[in-house]
């Protein structure tokens, strides 16, 4: 299918000062699109001529009424039915209205303005976002990429009236918008990282460039985001103050190639490395090996660019740690985003405490305690701290507020700091939460985290089709194997039959690997019907673990798995950390019990059942063995039981 292109750079100004680098951004932009993006591309002005080496067009003025015509044929007529990109070099201004109302308009070479103090608070002849984003949302378009760089001089587009105007490319099907919307004056430093373009578009450029494509050769849009932003804090940190530029992205739906390359030849040499992660989720170490969640790890990323405060929300078992940990966050590392995370456990607050500590030095990490003690909110709290990068909380587990935390005051200090962050203007701090969907009804007496799940919460879906394929397949072609015939069509049909399969899966191709042939590099069928499939291979493995302890070994087991569960009486059951020595305690005073206790738990920990941390809290590898070990299952329906005699009585 055809592409199309429009291309507009303008130098001419009447009411606004004339810039020197839109034609020959617009151009440089142009000339990739056409050789390696199949973009049949219309210019406005018109084409560099490479015969006389110069802009013949250079003076040629662009009116209002010309571009406002061009862009409704652009978008009725010339791309309808088809993939669209738009590039718009030269200025953009905000009005300001009797409210103190932005406006945004993309100025005309006849545009003319009139100040008020530094505001401009009245214009002619330039073209509306607001009209523009109500004429994209009428296209018939099959995707649409719009690319701003309105940064030239000091009248310039603000960044909130392009978030607020351009509000269709927060729901319209794959529409993406990247925006260079911050003035600075310092233009030299720009011109040593390209040919003379500005800070954007050479960064945009670059990051268009074959080296720059993934494995298949492909630049996405996403990736052009992340390398713009990456470039443009390189750019940055070689200004003045107050002199940078910082990107917007606003996007929905699937992530879109800008141009190609031949696929990068890179044969997979066999690994050793388990390329699966068994019940625990992917995290930034495994992250190579983590397929299948493209689509909903840019939809968050693309709801942070717009929000502070972003729910994910999933069923248990769904991915949601993983998408975060090997999806999410290594996106925003490489572009300079500070991580914070955080479990919230039975005290959330003083877990905020010891999570914000890490911005300071350890001498200094006790004035966190006091911050947070007399903070409003998160916003003044990350005023009162030396951090100038941008932060991400992450707070995994969100729905231990409800199960874990025991103290409703603590509980409502916790959630009034998370969600006021959605009320500042302040981009210097974002917060990401997941939880499980059970918990959901919850939420419904916090009027504010309701309302912020209904605006801004990003949904796990089912991992399905191509998708969940190559979640599969995938991570062994890595490391140079491969699934025997048949063997993913009946992993497939196993797990047809369960909802919440992910942890299953995993667990069943970690144990797949371990017995892999390593002659014909195969995981093979054979194993996986020794193994019970994918929905018996969970209980036969712990049932067999626990089949090899001694009866007193079988008894400490169970106490300590049993102490590893949050039983609610109207809410779901869910897993829960403990310490360590409170799971030695169980012993009493007996050190020869404390130490057969200690012992088990190693051995738990070897063989991926629990997982402990720095801090040796202990826990479950994954909520599924809370259902999924049928002995377990029994175990805590008896404990249920019990607990509800007690509540009765």
């Amino acid at each position: 299918m055809t592409r199309y292109a429009l291309v507009v750079g303008i130098t001419d100004y009447d009411g606004l000062p004339s810039l020197t680098k839109p034609i020959r951004d617009a151009e440089a932009v142009a000339q990739r699109l056409e050789k390696h993006g199949d973009f049949q591309v219309e210019r406005l002005p018109k084409r560099w001529n490479p015969e006389k080496e110069c802009y013949e067009v250079a003076q040629e003025r662009v009116t209002g009424k010309q571009l406002g015509r061009v862009l409704l044929e652009f978008l009725q007529k010339q791309a309808a039915g088809s993939d669209a990109l738009i590039y718009f070099s030269g200025h953009g201004i905000t009005v300001f209205d009797e409210l103190d109302r932005q406006k945004g308009y993309l100025a005309a070479s006849d545009c003319t303005i009139k100040m008020e103090g530094k505001q401009i608070v009245a214009q002619q002849h330039g073209v509306a976002l607001d009209s523009l984003n109500y004429v994209i949302s009428q296209a018939d378009l099959s995707s649409l990429v719009v690319l701003l760089d309105c940064c030239h001089a000091d009248y310039f587009l603000e960044g909130d009236s392009i978030r607020k105007t351009l509000s269709v490319f927060t729901y319209k099907p794959d529409c993406h918008l990247i925006a260079a919307c911050r003035s600075f004056a310092n233009v030299d430093v720009a011109r040593s990282y390209g040919k003379g373009y500005s800070a954007f578009t050479t960064a945009l450029l670059e990051g268009l460039l074959p080296e720059n494509a993934g494995s298949d050769g492909q630049v996405s849009i996403d990736e052009l985001f992340g390398f713009i932003s990456r470039k443009l804090e390189d750019i940055n940190l070689h200004r003045e103050e107050g002199e940078y530029q910082q990107p917007i992205w606003m996007s929905s739906g699937r992530s879109l190639s800008i141009v190609s390359y031949p696929p990068k030849q890179t044969p997979p040499a066999a690994g050793e490395t388990c390329p699966y992660q068994g019940l625990l989720p992917f995290d930034r170490t495994s992250a190579d090996f983590f397929f299948g969640r493209r689509e909903v790890i840019q939809m968050i990323r693309q709801k942070l660019e717009v929000a502070n405060f972003v729910p994910v929300i999933g069923a248990s078992g769904s991915g949601k740690s993983s998408v975060i940990q090997a999806g999410l966050i290594p996106l925003l590392e490489t572009s300079s985003w500070r991580v914070l995370e955080m479990l919230p456990g039975n005290e959330p607050v003083a877990e905020l405490k010891r999570t914000f500590s890490q911005l300071l030095p350890a001498s200094d990490a006790e004035k966190v305690d006091s911050l947070v003690d007399k903070a409003p909110d998160l916003d003044w709290l990350m005023k009162h701290l030396p951090i100038s990068e941008r932060v991400l909380l992450v707070v995994d587990r969100f729905e231990e507020v409800f199960a874990v935390c025991s103290e409703p005051a603590t509980r409502n200090r916790f959630i009034q700091l998370l969600t006021q962050v959605a009320e500042i203007s302040s981009r210097q701090l974002a917060i990401v939460i997941t939880m499980q969907a059970d918990f959901i009804a919850l939420c419904l007496h916090e009027p504010s985290l309701i309302q912020l799940i209904q605006d801004w919460a990003v949904y796990i879906p089912p991992l399905v089709g191509k998708d969940l394929e190559q979640a599969i397949t995938a991570p062994a072609i890595l490391q140079g194997y491969e699934l025997e015939s048949g063997l993913l069509e009946t992993i497939l049909q196993d797990i047809t039959k369960e909802k919440n399969y992910l942890p299953l899966l995993q667990f069943t191709l970690t144990q797949l690997w371990e017995e892999r042939d390593q002659q014909s590099h195969q995981l093979t069928l054979n194993k996986d019907r020794q193994l019970g499939g994918v929905l018996g291979a969970i209980d036969q493995y712990a049932e067999q673990f626990y089949q090899s302890l001694t009866q007193q070994e079988q008894d400490w087991l169970k106490r300590i798995f049993l102490n590893l569960v949050s039983f609610g009486t109207n809410i779901k059951d869910i897993r829960r950390r403990v310490p360590k020595s409170q799971l030695l305690e169980l012993a009493g005073t007996n050190s020869a019990s404390r130490q057969l206790i200690s012992d088990l738990l190693d051995r738990l920990i070897e063989a991926n059942l629990l997982v402990i941390n720095e801090d040796e809290w202990v826990d479950l590898a994954h909520e599924a063995l809370m259902d999924k070990w049928k002995r377990f299952a029994k175990w805590r329906l008896e404990s249920w039981r019990q607990l509800q005699c007690e509540v009765l009585s």
